[in-house]
């Protein structure tokens, strides 16, 4: 049991792209964490933040992938857009989530350190 636990987290770092070099090499201890809250709480804060063109949201409908980098300092940086089925959604989360509030940054070996993130926000 204690293997798959280990297994889960290392796989959980690497699907999250810690940026630091020394983070790669060894799981994060300790994820990033939103107003104490895991990755859902943002999604929804974000989706509650974003204000998206009414004509948009009732005729284009899908997911939007960001990536951003929570910094050792619980600021937000490098906020990219993967996929987003209409520009404007992307635009707007890439706002959104560029005035986000600090954030609780990851730990590893007591030390906060950088870790990309991939966050997934369902238009409907």
């Amino acid at each position: 049991m204690r293997t798959i636990i280990r297994r889960i987290a290392t796989t959980l770092a690497i699907l999250f792209t810690a940026s630091s070099v020394v983070a790669m090499a060894q799981p994060v201890m300790n994820m990033p964490t939103f107003r104490g809250d895991d990755l859902q709480g943002f999604s929804e804060w974000a989706s509650f933040k974003a204000k998206y063109p009414k004509e948009l949201r009732k005729s284009v409908k899908g997911k939007s992938q960001i990536k951003f980098t929570v910094m050792a300092d619980g600021s937000v940086a490098d906020v990219e857009v993967i996929s987003t089925p209409h520009e404007a959604y992307g635009a707007e989360l890439k706002r959104v989530i560029e005035s986000s509030p600090a954030w609780r940054p990851a730990k590893q070996n007591g030390k906060a350190v950088n870790v990309a993130m991939v966050v997934e926000i369902q238009h409907e």
